[in-house]
């Protein structure tokens, strides 16, 4: 990163931070590797997969259906998979909060 700046580079150091569970430090180099690269599906992809761990739903659904158009039809499917799972999770949380 520091020779030549990429948004491929910080989507590798943005992935390994996320498995290394260093969540504040893979998001602000996914951030950076979508700012220099918005059309880079795979930092699109493991950001919305790390935003699902964090149970960060809503974040999770927008980053999914913002890279669907931009993925393989194979990929396109698990993607919307996953965001169809995000929405079922908020939809549980709005129901209970709803009933109090």
């Amino acid at each position: 990163l520091r020779e030549e700046e990429t948004s491929e580079r910080w989507s590798d150091w943005a992935t390994a931070q996320f498995a290394l569970s260093q969540f504040a430090d893979a998001e602000r180099g996914f951030r950076r590797a979508l700012e220099l690269n918005p059309e880079l599906p795979d930092a699109a992809v493991n950001f919305g997969a790390m935003l699902v761990g964090l149970q960060r739903w809503s974040e999770a659904i927008t980053m999914f259906e913002g890279v669907l158009p931009k993925l393989e039809p194979g990929a396109r499917g698990s993607v919307s998979a996953l965001a169809e799972q995000c929405r079922a999770q908020l939809d549980p949380a709005a129901q209970s909060s709803a009933s109090r």
